[in-house]
């Protein structure tokens, strides 16, 4: 590549960085967007190999009632679908009967926790598992013996959306309160990819250019990659916070000059990164029930051991039925750190630690499971240019602080991606407003459009 100049320069080709890149061609702005992998999509990533696509980063649409890509999906007619029908829960033991009232006593669980923090802002912080045995003991004399056993380890279900063992997780932000609905991305999320991908020339795009330094100062930036250098008016950074958070050494880390302030490396110590995994299961046919989703809870004397290797039933599982979504016999198992770690790491294993829970899936049909046709499994963990999933909180953590600091950006230097936002963290669409946020911070001060309430 040697020496290029251009008006911008992109650092990854995740759906921020195109977004940001497609609202810039858009206008006339010239582009040059980086990208360190062989393809783009970065954390989205469709599988085209089986019986239907399957998406092995982002599946879902969140909050639907206020999500604009969601909303572009739907008059693009995409093949959305909503499987967030009450799953069935299940333990080692089999299914577990409706009679217990797990979910409503989870709920109040919850509402337990909410109250905490709301009673106070200055209230401490605490593990998602300290806070439900803190309920657990609070309210033991109004619950059966099933209740105390099985709902520590419903609440778990959370670990299956931020990526972290409940030990590790903030219950401060452990809750999630999505606006709407969350809608299978039924068509594949590459479709989306690619749709942006369309609005960006090609000779504008750079795969496998590893972003070594970036040069700042008053009169524009220099981006040192692995085959030259890229001079630009501005910088649009929209790497994963677990890279950004990487020491200059490291594969895919990035040498700042000057450094990066005080302000904004606080910030990222402060914040956590989880590993939500996917495992994907095809059959010769399907054994299951007809529910949408089946979540294993783990047995409750296993649950507070962490082990350096995962054993069946220690850990939930939330497996997705693709049969209601595509008709092909295919389960889709999401898993949490430390599981997902093991099995990105060691994917022929991921079978042998799921087989037991699908054999209950079976059984509650009356039917036996049969061994997987093919398995496909993620690799966010392992590839040193994602390194996990996305955001995630520990106790103790601030996700606003790096927030507010990446928002603000540096001059010239611009921050997007599904960290640097609060409506949408962690999300697709909070990444695509993200990279639609920054390209418009740079046509404003390009004067090519005009300055809103909102900037």
């Amino acid at each position: 590549m040697s020496e290029i100049r251009t008006k911008v320069c992109i650092i990854g080709g995740g759906i921020a960085g195109l977004k940001a890149a497609s609202d810039l061609t858009s206008y006339g702005i010239e582009v040059v967007l980086l990208e360190a992998r062989d393809r783009l999509g970065g954390r989205i990533f469709t599988d085209r190999s089986g019986l239907a696509p399957y998406d092995m980063g982002a599946s879902w649409f969140h909050d639907t009632l206020e999500n604009p890509l969601f909303n572009l999906s739907r008059r693009k007619s995409h093949y959305l679908h909503y499987n967030d029908d009450e799953p069935m829960i299940l333990t080692s033991s089999g299914p577990v009967s409706r009679n217990d009232k797990l979910p409503q006593v989870l709920k109040e669980m919850l509402r337990f926790n909410e109250s905490r923090f709301f009673e106070s802002l200055d209230a401490p912080d605490r593990s998602l598992q300290n806070m439900a045995y803190e309920y657990i003991h609070q309210q033991r004399d109004l619950l059966t013996d099933t209740q105390v056993r099985l709902v520590p380890e419903l609440v778990r279900d959370l670990e299956l959306w931020h990526g972290i063992a409940w030990q590790s997780m903030s219950a401060k932000y452990a809750i999630i309160d999505h606006q709407g609905r969350d809608s299978y991305m039924g068509s594949g999320y590459d479709t989306i990819i690619a749709d942006l991908e369309d609005t960006i020339p090609k000779r504008s795009v750079k795969l496998q250019e590893i972003v070594t330094g970036i040069e700042r100062s008053h009169a524009g930036v220099r981006v040192h990659t692995s085959s030259g250098v890229v001079q630009a008016d501005y910088v649009v950074v929209t790497v994963p916070q677990s890279v950004l958070s990487l020491a200059e050494t490291e594969t895919g880390g990035i040498k700042w000059f000057p450094s990066l302030p005080k302000a904004i490396t606080d910030a990222l110590s402060q914040m956590s990164f989880g590993s939500l995994g996917k495992v994907v299961l095809e059959f010769s046919e399907a054994f299951w029930p007809s529910e949408d989703k089946f979540l294993c809870l783990a047995d409750p004397d296993k649950a507070t051991v962490q082990k350096l290797i995962p054993v069946p039933w220690e850990w939930p599982v939330n497996f997705f039925n693709m049969t209601l979504i595509y008709g092909v016999p295919t389960l889709v198992a999401l898993l949490q750190s430390p599981v997902t770690n093991y099995v990105e790491q060691h994917p022929t294993k991921a079978w042998a630690l799921l087989q037991p829970m699908v054999e209950q899936i079976a059984q509650a049909s009356g039917s036996t499971a049969t061994p997987p046709t093919k398995v496909l499994v993620s690799d966010w963990s392992v590839n040193p240019f994602s390194r996990g999933s996305y955001s995630a909180a520990e106790p103790g953590n601030d996700p606003t602080d790096i927030i507010v600091q990446l928002s603000e950006g540096l001059n010239r230097v611009r921050f997007a991606g599904e960290h640097t936002i609060g409506e949408g963290a962690g999300c697709v669409h909070g990444a695509w407003v993200s990279g639609q946020r920054e390209a418009r911070h740079i046509l404003v001060r390009e004067g090519l459009v005009e300055v809103s309430d909102d900037d």
